[in-house]
């Protein structure tokens, strides 16, 4: 298996293999004083509030997502309706004097089957709810002639990505981060062809919190 690496906005990658290696990341098993993972909310046509299975785990500041059913996008000659799905995470996180946090993600795992005159594309933006204009994010392009037949993959957005590329919190100052991921489906020629892009397989998908040392501004 190949392992893809997502390094920064600039930079896209495209699946051709048929699966990505699968690597997940985890908060530290120590975390500051004072600090919480207060709640997260899903929104989206991807992933709807009645839809989304959400459990918290206080202990190791990591959210448990299920459910994720209608994370899915279809295109094909009768329409363009179902050609882009969203799903967003918002997450509350109260952060003690002298820390700062992010938010990190784990595998994505999913199916596709498209023509070859289709393409598929994975985004992940991340931004502070304090200062929602500054946004940074990833890319992922699946081709059309890698998917003829049907194929899972699996996308690791955090593998490989350097920590400070991350959006971090002002030193010592709750917020809420917000993780929006898209899948679109884009058909390069008329009458259109047809594909499918399910990014719901993995058995579960984890955001936790993710904690570093900073120093406070006067």
């Amino acid at each position: 298996m190949a392992i893809l690496h997502i390094v920064v906005l600039a930079l896209v990658s495209t699946i051709s293999a048929r699966s990505i290696a699968l690597k997940t990341r985890q908060s530290p098993a120590i975390l500051p004083a004072g600090s919480a993972l207060l709640s997260i909310q899903a929104s989206g046509n991807g992933c709807p509030h009645d839809t989304a299975n959400i459990v918290l785990d206080n202990a190791s500041q990591t959210a448990v997502i299920t459910n994720l059913t209608e994370f899915r996008a279809k295109i094909g000659p009768d329409g363009r309706r179902d050609a882009t799905k969203n799903c967003a995470f918002h997450a509350s996180v109260q952060a003690p004097q002298g820390y700062q946090f992010t938010l990190l993600q784990s595998v994505y795992a999913g199916y596709a089957r498209l023509d070859a005159g289709v393409g598929g594309r994975f985004a992940a933006s991340y931004f502070l709810s304090s200062n929602a204009s500054d946004v940074v994010g990833r890319t992922i392009f699946l081709e059309g002639k890698s998917f003829l037949e049907g194929s899972t993959f699996e996308i690791d957005l955090e593998h490989g990505t350097p920590r400070d590329y991350h959006k971090w919190s002002n030193c010592g100052q709750s917020d809420i981060a917000n993780i929006n991921n898209r899948i679109s489906l884009v058909a390069e020629a008329e009458p259109i062809e047809s594909g499918e892009l399910i990014a719901n397989a993995a058995p579960n998908q984890t955001v936790s919190v993710l904690w570093r040392q900073c120093t406070q501004m006067a």
